[in-house]
């Protein structure tokens, strides 16, 4: 009788706890993933991270728009499915970060700039700089005013010579 109800509560014990299989999405949702950052500079990185089922390998590939590749990388997701990498990008241009999972696939693009235009993220210094557009301006007006004192002048002669005959 003993060894009846040591069976029985054995049993019950294996029903209550759901294994692994069962505690996951049934049908299993697709894939998610998404990136730290939109833009970065040159030789920059971005945080590729999503979600799939949980211990999958997820492998994370890079292309970029002029045809270029880095080679593929791996990651194991959590027991939760989140996995995340680290991704560095090395050429400008549009970076395209694939992820593919047991899932399906994850595609996001990043721009990367130009180590030049990577700055401080202040625009760049374009036209006249260092005090110059005051002079150049005051030079302008009288070249103008040159020019409308010339004309003035010029129809004046017209006229008088224009009378004389």
């Amino acid at each position: 009788m003993l060894v009846l109800l040591v069976g029985l509560f054995l049993a019950g014990g294996a029903v209550a706890v759901p294994s692994v299989a069962s505690a996951q999405e049934y049908p299993p949702q697709a894939p998610t993933g998404s990136v730290s950052s939109g833009t970065v500079g040159t030789n920059g990185s971005v945080t590729f991270s999503g979600k799939s089922t949980p211990f999958d390998t997820v492998t994370v590939t890079v292309t970029y728009a002029s045809g270029e590749s880095d080679p593929p990388r791996t990651v194991t997701a959590d027991a939760d499915g989140n996995w995340s990498l680290v991704v560095s990008l090395s050429h400008t241009g549009v970076a395209t970060l694939t992820a593919v999972t047991a899932l399906g696939t994850v595609t996001q693009q990043v721009v990367v700039r130009s180590a030049s235009s990577s700055g401080s993220g202040q625009l760049a210094t374009t036209g006249i700089a260092n005090g110059k557009l005051p002079m150049l301006a005051l030079l302008g007006s009288g070249v103008v005013l040159l020019g409308a004192t010339l004309l003035v002048a010029g129809l004046r002669w017209r006229r008088r010579t224009a009378s004389a005959k």
